[in-house]
């Protein structure tokens, strides 16, 4: 066996095996204190950053969305719809069911159960949307066009010689994760380079479930898709992705409503449990390259990625509790 494909197998074997030891450790991901990174994230004058998007995968679109785009689209026949399915839902568990039991039994509420699918227990995702909506959410594009094609395509080509888009929308989605929604595992939007726009339609607060991000792990996966010569250790990069996380820290998107958290779609992340009363609803546009449609990834690397983001995510609070130790001393 080659050596890079040994390596590759070690890196994902020792990641898996840690992963199982950190799962359980993930729990307090939500209370912790806030990171410098966080602090900043959170700061009033925070703004777009080209370093931070490069470097951590990871950076903020103040006023992606204004005040008057976030009240058309609640106004629109989706939104509607899909907040009056999760009243539906909450309303069945409220009367002695459970989330998985609870029964739609009229067309319109069959209707409404095909258009927001349960993923993640507590995660209601909707991707189909009735024309007037549809516009409604090819018009935002225009906010951040620009921005999607300057770092998909460097030389801001966005057309092969045929005429076919090199940049697509891969995914277009309104996410809604219930009170009690419990934490997704880490994973990759894509293996390959793409670019993902999460717009929260609500303020979020830390206890709504907010993303959690691990800057930098997008490094990782730049050499493990062959974007980087083979001349480089894989553990090479491997120890970028994981100085780069450990230096900035977990980081979780506790945003104002229209603040966009806008991330490199291989950097590992997840959706954290709402422990509130209220709903945290989203907005998700997700750019890939056309040649690399997503996820550019089979079981045993999506199920390495995500126990190396658990392991990873417990380290980083550990180096963040040890240096909060030492500034008090």
């Amino acid at each position: 066996m080659p050596l890079y494909r040994r390596t590759r197998l070690m890196v994902a074997l020792a990641a898996t095996s840690g992963g199982i030891l950190a799962w359980k450790l993930n729990s307090n991901s939500a209370v912790r204190p806030l990171t410098d990174l966080e602090k900043g994230l959170l700061a009033q004058n925070s703004r777009f950053d080209w370093n931070a998007l490069y470097s951590d995968g990871v950076t903020v679109l103040p006023e992606a969305l204004s005040i008057d785009d976030i009240k058309r689209f609640k106004e629109s026949t989706a939104y509607n719809h899909s907040l009056r399915y999760l009243e539906m839902k909450l309303r069945r568990v409220e009367s002695g069911g459970t989330r998985d039991s609870a029964k739609l039994s009229n067309t319109s509420s069959t209707k409404l159960r095909r258009e927001n699918i349960e993923g993640t227990s507590g995660r209601f995702h909707r991707t189909v949307f009735d024309l007037d909506s549809m516009k409604i959410l090819e018009s935002f594009e225009e906010n951040w066009k620009d921005m999607v094609s300057k770092y998909l395509n460097n030389k801001n080509v966005d057309e092969h010689n045929d005429g076919t888009n090199r940049i697509v929308l891969s995914q277009l989605q309104l996410l809604v994760s219930a009170p009690e929604s419990v934490d997704q595992f880490f994973h990759q939007d894509n293996a390959r380079k793409g670019l993902t726009i999460l717009i929260p339609l609500e303020d979020v607060a830390m206890d709504m479930g907010p993303t959690q991000l691990l800057p930098g792990t997008h490094l990782l996966s730049e050499a493990y898709a062959g974007e980087r010569r083979w001349d480089r250790s894989m553990l090479d990069a491997t120890r970028q992705a994981v100085g780069r996380s450990l230096q900035a820290g977990p980081l979780r998107a506790s945003l104002k409503a229209g603040t966009a958290v806008v991330y490199d779609g291989r950097v590992l992340h997840r959706g954290l449990a709402n422990r509130s009363q209220i709903p945290r609803p989203v907005l998700v546009y997700r750019y890939d390259l056309f040649e690399y449609p997503p996820p550019q990834a089979g079981i045993l690397r999506t199920t390495a990625m995500r126990f190396f983001g658990y392991t990873l995510n417990t380290l980083c609070q550990l180096n963040h509790l040890l240096s909060s130790i030492n500034r008090m001393e």
